[in-house]
């Protein structure tokens, strides 16, 4: 019985929720995101999603600062825990750029070298190093490539935010389109060169962690 609740304090906890929470999260962002894109709306509606799907983004980084700080406070680091934080940013990640694949922000090609990265980082690296009884530390590319997914998105939000709110004003807005048109490639191309960076460490590191 209580190996039983053991596991389940594992499993029902704060700092998992909250990782949880950043998949629907990121769900809701896709479909305020699609709307605006693919609706054919009132200036005022448009900028009013446009800035609930950016807030929307806000809170999920919140999120994954929170579940950190919270299972070091209340003690509570779980290998559930260590598998599911950087998977929920995996699949947040993946439905944020999918989002922007969908409406023209960012090339296929590039979305397609994320999910291959992050799927053979989740289905085979991870659990062919935890098999073997060790674990992958974390790798500066990979928290810089983490810290620019962040950050490079929430520009690309921000602009789309504030061309809706120009909008609205019956402003004149191509400056500022052309501007994310720019932008956007250059941003995202660099988050892939991180991602492939920071799995080519991560395999390096796996060799000398099963060598030790």
């Amino acid at each position: 019985m209580y190996n039983r609740l053991m596991k389940k304090s594992d499993i029902f906890n704060i700092p998992n929720f909250l990782s949880f929470l950043r998949i629907p999260l990121g769900f809701i962002f896709l479909t305020l995101f699609l709307i605006v894109q693919k609706g054919n709306l009132e200036p005022k509606l448009n900028f009013t999603l446009h800035l609930i799907s950016f807030l929307v983004f806000v809170c999920a980084i919140i999120t994954d600062a929170l579940d950190g700080y919270y299972a070091r406070k209340m003690n509570i680091v779980t290998d559930i825990g260590k598998h599911l934080d950087p998977l929920a940013d995996c699949l947040f990640f993946i439905i944020i750029f999918s989002t922007f694949t969908i409406t023209g922000l960012m090339h296929p090609i590039l979305l397609i070298l994320i999910l291959l990265r992050e799927s053979f980082m989740h289905l085979f690296l991870r659990p062919f190093v935890k098999r073997k009884g060790k674990s992958l530390p974390a790798s500066i590319f990979g928290k810089i490539k983490t810290f620019c997914q962040c950050v490079f998105s929430l520009i690309i939000l921000f602009l789309f935010t504030l061309k809706e709110f120009l909008s609205m004003q019956s402003q004149d807005i191509s400056s500022l389109t052309n501007i994310i048109n720019i932008i956007a490639p250059i941003l995202f191309s660099i988050i892939v060169f991180l991602s492939l960076a920071s799995l080519i460490i991560y395999l390096i590191n796996m060799s000398k962690i099963l060598n030790d």
